[in-house]
């Protein structure tokens, strides 16, 4: 009996001998791969809980067990501990508060108390409450690139057939819709023609000839009057060549006279026209053409001309009274034109636009199957992490508070030993998430 007594004692020794050997070369191994989880490992088990009081200026929402992180200056973040418990007033008999609006709470470190100096400080983190934020999450950069990737393949794929399919309901919505909003802008500019012709009358006086014609005399006619005299000149005179003043005397004469026939001036006049001055002036329009392009190129490189008409262009458009003009003409003549609305509604609702859409849902449904799968996941792959992120912040109700403990950089000058028991909680204006997601690889 005493023998096998022995042997019992000398197998759990060999036992116990055995599976600290093993751990001791996993750890040795686990060193060299991962060196801070070693560290966490030892340090959790070799160190006793520690806790910092944080205090807030102003009341924030904490509860227990939100997550507390540590930054080192290099940019490491690692959890470290939690709220353990908050300082709020609680009745006697009742449980303790786990939810609150708080000045102050207590940090419990899973590792004993980090050395905590007086420059450090520590943040208070939160996620949005706006939808905004579940937009922002779930369509992060990667998922915009993977879901634009979808969406160019399959238009690639089906360019040709998509185009065909919807272009003639396209180019009827279009004809008809301008049409629409042709006659109705016409309706509504006659409605506030009074308005326009006051507003232009205004501008005619503090604009027209304060600032345009002005500049139109300084800078613009005598460019006219140098570029356009030679040719002026030279047709001037070859007209003034065939003119004959015996033939117009003699007609003015007798028209002035009591005789009974009249206008023959007038009607020498228009024979002079058709058959002198047309076809000399015909001669010319070559020359009258490559004038026009000379004038022009130097009126649109005239910098301070130019300059005018901008902040003209901006006094125009930031007029107070046209903007109300032209926003009201807008309003009426599309947003609130039902005609419009009842013709681009046919249009989309008829035979043609229906078998149109059955042929796209057949071509895209693929597609709209992968995006799916890209935004929430699968039950071959499970769901997407970051749909989880938001379950488990909208559903759930967790992830939506943490705290982060800045760790100065300056390592010669860090305590042996922490210095302080307590530090001022600041309010983050930054964008940033949860580092437990960033730890799980998920691509903000």
């Amino acid at each position: 009996m005493k023998r096998s007594n022995d042997i019992r004692f000398i197998g759990g020794m060999l036992i116990w001998v055995g599976l600290f050997a093993g751990g001791v070369m996993l750890l040795k191994q686990s060193s060299s791969t991962s060196p801070v989880a070693t560290r966490q490992v030892v340090s959790y088990f070799g160190s006793q809980t520690g806790t910092l009081e944080v205090h807030a200026p102003a009341p924030v929402v904490l509860g227990v067990g939100d997550p507390v992180f540590i930054e080192s200056g290099e940019g490491q973040t690692e959890p470290v501990g939690m709220i353990s418990q908050l300082d709020y007033p609680v009745e006697a008999g009742r449980d303790p508060v786990k939810l609150a609006w708080v000045n102050r709470a207590t940090i419990t470190f899973r590792s004993g108390l980090p050395p905590i100096s007086k420059h450090d400080h520590i943040e208070y983190h939160t996620t949005s409450e706006s939808l905004g934020w579940v937009g922002k999450t779930m369509l992060s950069p990667r998922k915009r690139a993977e879901i634009a990737n979808l969406i160019l393949n399959a238009y690639s794929d089906h360019q040709d057939e998509l185009l065909e399919t919807f272009q003639p309901l396209i180019q009827q919505t279009i004809a008809q819709s301008a049409k629409i909003i042709r006659a109705e802008v016409e309706i509504e500019i006659g409605k506030h023609q009074s308005q326009i012709q006051e507003i232009g009358r205004r501008y005619q006086s503090e604009v027209l000839e304060k600032n345009i014609l002005p500049m139109i005399e300084k800078e613009i006619w005598p460019v006219l009057q140098q570029q356009s005299e030679p040719l002026a000149k030279q047709i001037g005179m070859e007209i003034w060549r065939e003119v004959s003043v015996w033939r117009f005397g003699w007609r003015y004469l007798y028209d002035v006279t009591p005789l009974p026939e009249k206008n023959l001036s007038q009607r020498e006049f228009d024979r002079f026209l058709e058959s002198k001055a047309v076809p000399i002036l015909k001669s010319h329009l070559p020359d009258a053409l490559k004038l026009q392009k000379l004038l022009l190129t130097k009126i649109s490189k005239n910098e301070q001309l130019r300059q005018t008409l901008v902040d003209v262009g901006h006094q125009v458009f930031n007029d107070e009274e046209m903007k109300l003009v032209m926003q009201e003409i807008f309003q009426n003549a599309i947003l609130n034109n039902e005609n419009l609305k009842q013709s681009i509604e046919s249009t989309w609702r008829s035979d043609a636009a229906v078998a149109a859409m059955r042929i796209a849902n057949q071509r895209l449904e693929p597609t709209v199957t992968e995006i799916g799968k890209t935004l929430f996941g699968s039950p071959l792959e499970g769901i997407t992490p970051e749909f989880a992120r938001v379950l488990r912040n909208r559903v759930l109700h967790k992830d939506q508070r943490w705290l982060v403990l800045k760790i100065k950089s300056d390592s010669d000058n860090r305590p042996s030993q922490q210095s302080v028991k307590s530090l001022s909680l600041r309010l983050s204006v930054s964008d940033a998430e949860i580092p437990y997601f960033h730890a799980r690889g998920v691509d903000e």
